[in-house]
Parts: structure tokens; sequence; C-alpha cells
């Protein structure tokens, strides 16, 4: 699509890769596939169950995520080799605190809210975490 070719990524109410429902994404965006996007818009999505998700996607620079209830950070990590400080990250007003099993290496929502006033999320610093309107 033109959107794709020119660095844009939107995943609105419709499937992406293999996904079970629009709120799930499994996904592998790295090694190349996604090197040219800047902007992933994937407002519907409230799981990441496929780890390394966004491998190697260097040049993201806004990625807007749903209320997240669940994200799959094994191997070597969901943002694996993305520079997360240069990245503004948007996330739903509902999304909840995350809580990390360092066994499965999967964080789940908990039930007190997400505290917008830092800028680190599921063990990664971006360059600003905001909320979406």
């Amino acid at each position: 699509s033109r959107l794709a070719r020119e660095g844009h990524l939107v995943v609105g109410d419709i499937i992406f890769g293999k996904t079970s429902s629009a709120n799930n994404l499994f996904i592998y965006l790295g090694d190349g596939v996604c090197w040219n996007l800047k902007t992933l818009y994937l407002p519907k999505v409230t799981e990441i169950i496929g780890y390394d998700a966004f491998k190697a996607c260097d040049n993201l620079e806004e990625i807007t995520l749903g209320a997240l209830t669940t994200v799959n950070n094994a191997n070597a990590g969901t943002f694996r080799s993305v520079t997360t400080g240069n990245v503004a990250l948007v996330l739903s007003a509902e999304q909840k605190a995350m809580n990390y099993d360092s066994s499965t290496k999967i964080y789940t929502a908990g039930t007190d809210a997400f505290d917008f006033n830092t800028t680190s999320f599921i063990g990664y610093t971006f360059k600003s975490i905001s909320k979406q309107e």
C-alpha cells in the first residue's frame, strides 16, 4: 500500500498477519520487513503474542497501541534492536500497569492504572509515552 511505502502502517479493524482477531498481534516485522516504517497505528491491539514483534524496526518514530493486556517479551524482546528512546509511544487511556513474570517473560495487565508520567513501559524506555485521546 502507499502508506506502507511511505513508512506508515495502519491496522484498525482489520486482521494483520497471523492473528486470531483484530485485537491480537502475532507478527514479526523485523529483519528488514519494517526497516522503513516510521509510524505504526494499531489502536485496537490489546495483545502482542509474537515475541520479537518489532525487532529491528530501526526507523520507528511513533507507535500507537490499544490497552495492552498481554505482551510476550520472550526470546530477545518485543523491541529488539529498536532505539526506543527515539520512539513516541501512544497508549490507550485505559492502559493498566503491567506485571512481569520472569519465568515466562510475559507481561500482563494488573488492576492499577498506568502512570503516564513515565517514559518506561514493558522494560523499555521511550522518547515519550502519552494517552490516546
